[in-house]
């Protein structure tokens, strides 16, 4: 074989690919002659290609050229010694349908030539006509440029047209496509899936096959709002071949085809959807039913606050109805108060949900006042309504009237008092008893003695004076129910309620009060009763005796202490630990329930009213107990971190005091007992006042009007708070302001924890002094209403 130049690989046909655009020729040639070759080689360089050619003249060399590719073009002699060109035809055909290939011979016959085109040669030159071979090799390539898109676009088509169909009858909903008059032209597996037609059987029948026939006229109206407006759709039931119903959504629309416009339609089986939004609905309307049937009420509201939905317990509450409320804020629907917090306790309650995530239970007892003017206590808790992605989407408030139940608590804390006044009144009864043979003995003692010796008096009025601590403590005990929260030193309230508690019992009492204490948030007289019972059933277990060890501290939950029921904030913590007889496992659980008590006589209602009342404090009460070793019991109060004043503070205090010496004065004093208007009579004197003395109301202010318009006018009047069957002095007070509006008034009473006496100021009393006094309490507080100052006391 003679190569000029030298066979190229694989690598060059690849390379020579990115020079095509300048007339880049890759020929093979079937060649026994090389002179011919070199012939063809130059007549084609001549004609402006370059050229990467090959020559070969076995079937062997042809099939490896052809295997390794990149050729434009065969040129194959037709009379080679070892095989002819119709063979390398053929060798060519089974690989290539494209290549072009082009005969060249001498001696060639028509015949012969015929027969090589009809095997697939395309074209033929004789070797006496080489001119004739460049237009025919560029036709050629012409021919065959086009030969290879045609074929690529049928690939392309075909691939296209096996994916469509691949597409068309996978696809998991029913696919319809119809001609213009709308017969049916295809369907996909899912019909027989679906609906259980073969799909030949649909082929060419209308759309409305697919209804009973009395519901043709719906395909009629599908396909004319398609005519019309270019789609449609519909939502209904389709008919099974099995005569079942399918329920399904239809969607139909124009969609060019070929040369016309088809209809293609989707039919949906939508029955587990309809199955999910029933679900649904039965899930909204046991919702419904729920919501409606419950008692206790509730409002949802949107992330800004306001009203979407109430239920009816909610309506019947707030005197709003769904329709009136809705799009309202909520704390127009619902207006809260607290104590004197008349206004945004709603909005700052949803803040505080929104913002921590949490269900928030309202620690205080709220009131609600309806549109109709009705009050009701409510107890209340909200939690977030949280969407998919975490969000808050609103809140939802639960609220329900416990007006009634506050009432029976309040009558539970009346029973319990009265229980705890039962078991007081012996240790109470002893300690008169004590003080009354004090006071008597020495009254014998001055009475037998011409002049009663200074010690002898001072031994009375000590006597005296403890009665008068004791009466207090007695009265501050027996307080009413309204809890009226003040800023109270703890301390003191717990000292003096555990001495006042333990009185004639056989227990002492060992103190561990922390200086510098918090003022905590309390009601003096309910807390008052809470450690008066606790310190009670300490006494009833411990029969024996022993030590009552009683502590107090400050502590901040949430970083010093973790107390899972209370909030993070600042507490002061009361603890009272008792070495009786302890409480059982079994019974711990259920110490603080009303009735439950294992005490032969008990009621069973200490524990549970000092469980109420703290827990309306917004605190936590907790017992610890171990059998044969002790209880000790644990209060939690709100506290304000500021330290109440030390005693030795107070006392420096009160002693700095001006002891100025009365000037004089004129003051009206009324009391309906004869012997309190001799004896406060004769104090006045003695401080250098003029007396008149009154025996009700009435004449009070009868005197007063008398002397106002004369130079003997009152500097000061007293007035007792209760007279019985005539006129009080808080009405005496309005009398005498209405005549005098400069009027200064001092109410006097012996229930000193009267709501009156602990607010005089407000109503418009200038003085108080609680009985019994003494003469220097008298003149100070005289002294304090003449020079303007209002002495604070009760």
């Amino acid at each position: 074989m003679n190569v000029l130049p030298p066979p190229f690989s694989h690598a060059e046909i690849e390379t020579s690919r990115e020079v095509s655009q300048a007339r880049l020729l890759r020929v093979l040639l079937v060649e026994d002659n090389p002179d011919d070759a070199a012939l063809v080689v130059r007549l084609l360089t001549r004609a402006g290609y370059e050229l990467v050619w090959e020559q070969v003249q076995t079937e062997d060399a042809l099939k490896r050229a052809l295997a390794r590719g990149g050729w434009d073009i065969v040129l194959s002699d037709y009379n080679m010694p070892q095989f002819d060109a119709l063979q390398a035809l053929r060798t060519l055909r089974e690989r290539s349908a494209h290549l072009p290939f082009i005969i060249i011979s001498g001696s060639i016959g028509e015949e012969t030539a015929v027969a090589a085109m009809r095997a697939g040669a395309n074209d033929y030159v004789m070797k006496t006509n080489l001119p004739r071979l460049i237009p025919a090799v560029e036709r050629e390539l012409r021919d065959a440029a086009e030969r290879q898109e045609r074929a690529h676009t049928r690939e392309a088509l075909v691939d296209l047209q096996e994916k469509f169909r691949v597409v068309f009858h996978e696809y998991l909903d029913v696919m319809i496509v119809l001609d213009p008059r709308g017969s049916i032209l295809h369907v996909n597996h899912a019909v027989r899936r679906i609906m259980g037609y073969e799909e030949g059987h649909l082929i060419g029948k209308p759309l409305a096959a697919l209804w009973p026939r009395r519901q043709k006229a719906v395909a009629d109206a599908i396909l004319a709002s398609v005519r019309q407006d270019g789609s449609a759709f519909y939502s209904g039931p389709f008919r099974r071949t099995d005569g079942s119903i399918c329920p399904m959504d239809l969607q139909a629309s124009k969609a060019p085809w070929g040369h016309e416009e088809a209809v293609i339609v989707t039919l949906r089986d939508v029955t587990e959807r309809q199955r999910a939004e029933q679900r649904l609905n039965d899930e909204k309307e046991q919702l419904a039913v729920t919501l409606r049937s419950m008692g206790d009420g509730v409002i949802t509201t949107d992330a800004a606050g306001r009203v979407v939905l109430l239920n009816g317990a909610a309506e019947t509450l707030t005197g709003w109805s769904q329709p009136e409320a809705k799009g309202h804020p909520l704390g127009e629907i619902l207006p809260l108060t607290c104590g004197e917090e008349e206004e945004g306790l709603c909005d700052e309650f949803l803040q505080e949900v929104l913002r921590t995530g949490d269900t928030v239970t309202m620690s205080r007892q709220v009131q609600l006042r309806d549109r109709a003017g009705r009050q009701y206590t409510l107890a209340l808790k909200a939690a977030p309504i949280t969407t998919h992605d975490g969000s808050h989407s609103g809140v939802v408030t639960v609220f329900r009237d416990t007006t009634v139940e506050q009432k029976m608590e309040e009558e539970l804390q009346k029973a319990s008092k009265l229980e705890s006044v039962a078991l007081l009144a012996g240790g109470i009864a002893h300690d008169f008893n004590n003080i009354l043979t004090a006071m008597l003995g020495h009254l014998s003692l001055a009475k037998a003695t011409p002049t009663p010796s200074p010690q002898v008096l001072a031994s009375i009025e000590k006597a005296c004076l403890y009665a008068t601590g004791l009466t207090r403590q007695l009265l501050s005990f027996a307080k009413g129910n309204d809890p009226v929260r003040r800023a109270e030193n703890l301390a003191e309230i717990a000292e003096e309620s555990v001495r006042f508690a333990l009185h004639g019992s056989n227990i002492r009492c060992h103190f561990e009060l922390a200086e510098h204490l918090w003022r905590a948030e309390l009601d003096r007289g309910q807390i008052n009763q809470v450690i008066n019972n606790l310190v009670i059933n300490a006494v009833q277990a411990s029969p024996e005796g022993g030590v009552l060890h009683v502590g107090a501290r400050n502590v901040v939950v949430g970083r010093e202490e973790r107390v899972a029921t209370l909030r993070a904030g600042d507490y002061v913590r009361l603890s009272i630990r008792d070495n009786g007889l302890g409480i059982s496992t079994e019974n711990l659980t259920r110490i603080f329930d009303p009735y439950f008590t294992t005490k032969s006589a008990g009621s069973g209602l200490g524990l549970a009213t000092s469980y109420s009342i703290i827990k309306k404090h917004g605190g936590l009460i907790r017992v610890e107990s171990e059998l044969e070793v002790g209880t000790t019991f644990t209060i939690y109060l709100p506290a304000k971190p500021d330290p109440m004043p030390t005693l030795e503070n107070r006392t420096a205090a009160e002693n700095s005091k001006a002891d100025a010496s009365p000037t004089g004065g004129r003051v009206l004093f009324m009391d309906d007992e004869a012997i309190l208007q001799e004896l406060v009579g004769a104090m006045l004197e003695h401080l250098g006042y003029a007396v008149v003395c009154a025996s009700d109301g009435r004449a009070a202010v009868q005197l007063y009007a008398e002397a106002l318009a004369t130079p003997q006018a009152f500097d000061v009047v007293i007035v007792d708070l209760t007279v019985p069957g005539g006129m009080g002095g808080h009405e005496t007070m309005r009398c005498l302001a209405a005549i005098d509006p400069q009027v200064k008034v001092v109410v006097s009473s012996g229930y000193s924890n009267d709501p009156i006496m602990a607010a005089f100021q407000e109503h418009g009393f200038s003085g108080v002094i609680a009985k019994p006094y003494q003469m220097a309490e008298l003149s100070e507080v005289l002294q304090g209403v003449r020079g303007g100052r209002m002495k604070e006391e009760g």
